[in-house]
């Protein structure tokens, strides 16, 4: 199964199709019992700036995701996976669906997006400390 690293060494496991990324945006499907606040917690700006997808054959790094969108949300019926199921057989043992049948595993699954810094932000956060030099001179 894939997961996402965190740069604190944080590791979550992902769920079916449970990463998506675009210029601005990463949106992730964690499979985990932690609260909303324990999974806000962990992805603070500074733990969450450089985080690692690892797959079986591929690995990634999504990078400048600091600031948590503005939804997340915790399913406890969710698909985290699937795979196929054994076969069904008779009291005889004779196969009695031959076409195999795959199976859904459920859990508990928090769904949560990251962005990038916005402008707007990082103006402000400038303007702040400005005011604050200015203060301290004065």
């Amino acid at each position: 199964m894939e997961k996402v690293i965190l740069m604190d060494g944080t590791e979550y496991t992902l769920a079916v199709n449970g990463f998506y990324s675009n210029d601005q945006e990463v949106a992730l499907k964690l499979i985990t019992e932690d609260s909303l606040e324990t999974v806000a917690r962990a992805f603070r700006a500074e733990n969450a700036e450089t985080m690692t997808i690892k797959g079986d054959t591929f690995q990634t790094e999504a990078q400048g995701y600091v600031r948590l969108g503005s939804v997340m949300t915790r399913d406890t019926d969710a698909v985290v996976e699937t795979r196929m199921k054994d076969p069904e057989r008779d009291e005889t043992g004779e196969l009695v669906h031959p076409m195999p049948k795959l199976e859904e595993i459920r859990g508990t699954v928090v769904s949560l997006s990251m962005c990038k810094e916005r402008m707007e932000d990082r103006v402000e956060r400038n303007r702040a400390d400005i005011d604050y030099l200015l203060m301290m001179e004065g």
